[in-house]
């Protein structure tokens, strides 16, 4: 039963902080910013719009069914109301210099830098592939994104004098990410240097880490007895029964609204790691 609680907690970060905010919102202001700043022509457009093609379709899906509020989420994860609460705290700590993979896995505490090592990043758990093949991946789309700005900005003053690559990371930071425009941390945008490491930061947080962290719920999440959303039961009057009992029985504490639902469990019990993995085909933006 411990487990089953800490499954639920780690569920609702999962959900809405690690996928929602971190893959989802913050990507909003790089694509809207993207779309008012850059021309169609623009090689930074060119380069982000394959990466950036459909979040803004899935975002509107899921603000009308999965995060509204008495939508899925309010109504099956342990957060419950408290759910956008919940990722407007933790945006709290934010930080765009941190949401690269490299940053990341130092800032956690499972790597540290290493001159010597592939990529320059040491991991200190030797079996851990979402870091030992993220790092492939994001080597890969830094070494493409570094020939793909230098072939564009040949020039020592070619990012300072783009007029609309810096209102675009203008925008980005003083309208699209508000409360941190005077943050300290944020990049500087006048070398072809600056550039590469925004653009890959960007790239790799909607491909890569989106993938690492969307694609695999469905397989592993599927059912309330892997990942059981939430350990309430809606009436707060019952005892919490103990591991002997039944899936039918425990089932109320697991996913409160599957309770009455049992005849037809795939409606509750798939339907928020389907609806986040999968995209019908009807919905896609040309």
């Amino acid at each position: 039963m411990a487990k089953a609680h800490v499954c639920a907690n780690d569920a609702g970060v999962h959900q809405l902080v690690n996928h929602w905010l971190r893959t989802h919102a913050c990507m909003e202001p790089y694509i809207i910013a993207t779309h008012r700043q850059l021309s169609s022509m623009h090689p930074v457009y060119k380069l982000l719009h394959p990466h950036m093609r459909y979040t803004l379709e899935i975002n509107a899906l899921a603000r009308q069914s999965l995060i509204n509020g008495g939508g899925i989420i309010e109504a099956s994860f342990s957060p419950g109301k408290y759910a956008m609460e919940l990722s407007s705290a933790a945006y709290e700590s934010w930080r765009f210099d941190r949401e690269g993979l490299p940053a990341d896995l130092i800032q956690r505490g499972v790597a540290v830098e290493d001159p010597s090592a592939p990529g320059g990043l040491k991991l200190l758990i030797e079996d851990y592939p979402y870091a030992a093949d993220g790092l492939l991946i994001w080597s890969a789309i830094k070494e493409w994104v570094e020939s793909y700005v230098e072939n564009f900005y040949t020039e020592p003053d070619s990012v300072t004098s783009d007029v609309e690559l810096q209102a675009w990371w203008s925008e980005i930071k003083n309208r699209g990410h508000h409360d941190k425009r005077n943050e300290p941390w944020w990049p500087k945008l006048t070398t072809k240097e600056d550039l590469s490491g925004i653009l890959t930061t960007m790239i790799w947080t909607a491909s890569g880490q989106h993938a690492a962290i969307n694609f695999g719920q469905y397989p592993s999440e599927d059912t309330c007895r892997t990942v059981p959303p939430s350990c309430e039961n809606s009436s707060h009057k019952k005892p919490i029964p103990n591991s002997r009992n039944s899936f039918r029985t425990l089932s109320p504490y697991f996913y409160p609204h599957c309770q009455h639902n049992f005849k037809q469990p795939k409606s509750w019990l798939f339907k928020t790691p389907y609806q986040l993995t999968h995209l019908m085909k009807n919905t896609w933006v040309k």
